[in-house]
């Protein structure tokens, strides 16, 4: 059917642009990590460096420093004592760590991933990752799943991680409460998934087709008008 045809290729166009921010989020976090990684203590240069380097930053929110499993100083200043790192749910083969999310003690924003690396992590939060995570119409998810392994969700909502369980159906089921379309894009061990409900398509399929009706019927009026104008 051309028209789960159009909706899939949209889903998947979403999927696709949420894995492409998740994966520039996380090179500019690893450029971030290692121009601060010589630096060491809280003087005001160092805080300066992490302060510009979060400004100029199209993902990376905060920059901090840890001393001896304290949390030290941030791009936002010297922190107040007591922060320590967290628990990492995982770690990549370069040895960048993921905490996948947290609520940031600092700013206490909504949720954020926080790369570490060394001393130094760097916080990038979802909403800055990806705003089509938000999007009302169709869910998005971003998560890290290598082969073999449950997938740790990085953004989106938690219920949507059964997307990337093979076991569950892509296409529509009789069931119109659960019935969906679905799909989902894997780079490496990151992945990403967008799915719109039964009736969230049905509204999509409607808005397409008035796309498409509209200019043929103001065609149609525009060649009636010019035969009532000839005929009168």
């Amino acid at each position: 059917m051309l028209a789960d045809r159009q909706a899939k290729s949209t889903l998947h166009a979403y999927a696709k642009t949420a894995l492409g921010s998740l994966q520039t989020a996380l090179a500019e976090s690893n450029e971030v990590l290692l121009d601060v990684l010589p630096l060491s203590g809280c003087s005001n240069h160092h805080i300066a460096t992490m302060r510009r380097l979060a400004m100029s930053s199209a993902f990376v929110d905060e920059v901090g420093y840890f001393a001896d499993g304290q949390l030290a100083c941030t791009s936002w200043g010297p922190a107040p004592p007591g922060i320590g790192p967290g628990v990492m749910d995982f770690t990549m083969p370069d040895g960048l760590q993921v905490r996948a999310r947290l609520a940031p003690a600092i700013t206490g924003s909504g949720p954020a991933m926080a790369f570490h690396f060394g001393n130094h992590y760097v916080l990038v939060s979802e909403e800055r990752l990806d705003p089509l995570v938000a999007e009302s119409d169709i869910d998005v998810i971003v998560a890290y799943q290598p082969p073999g392994h449950r997938p740790i969700l990085l953004g989106g909502d938690a219920e949507d991680l059964a997307l990337l369980d093979h076991s569950w159906p892509s296409r529509e089921t009789p069931d119109h409460e659960t019935a969906h379309l679905s799909d989902v894009t894997r780079d490496g061990p990151f992945v990403a998934a967008a799915r719109m409900s039964h009736s969230e398509r049905h509204d999509f399929l409607h808005r397409q087709q008035a796309f498409i009706l509209l200019p043929g019927g103001a065609a149609l009026s525009l060649i009636i008008l010019v035969n009532v104008y000839w005929l009168s």
